[in-house]
């Protein structure tokens, strides 16, 4: 149920939604109604946390029949962040059971505009 190698790159201070479909190990939608999900990037070198988002707080379940929710990143998330980080994601469903349902590699790119 793991999707790895959910790889993005953004630049600092950019609003960037990341669209999720989970998937079982069949590779059938998972539905996520009243599920609570949580997100986190930390650093690679030595998995300092930088940023977390949950479902009451810039995670929402656009479409949990469907199995897909949306991670919103603000400019204010990323605007001090510039380099590399990991990512990942872990589901609770309605009965308590843990699973990591994503991870990944985050390049974030230095931004002259929003870091003059």
């Amino acid at each position: 149920m793991t999707a790895t190698g959910q790889n993005f790159t953004m630049y600092q201070g950019d609003d960037r939604v990341l669209e999720v479909t989970v998937l079982d190990d069949s590779d059938q939608i998972v539905n996520i109604t009243n599920t609570d999900i949580a997100w986190v990037m930390y650093k690679q070198t030595d998995e300092t946390l930088v940023l977390q988002k949950t479902t009451t707080s810039g995670i929402q379940l656009t479409s949990p029949v469907s199995g897909i929710f949306q991670i919103s990143l603000n400019p204010v998330d990323t605007q001090n962040l510039k380099g590399h980080y990991l990512h990942e994601a872990e589901l609770r469903d309605v009965e308590g059971r843990i699973t990591t349902i994503m991870t990944g590699h985050v390049e974030i790119y230095r931004s002259l505009a929003s870091n003059p």
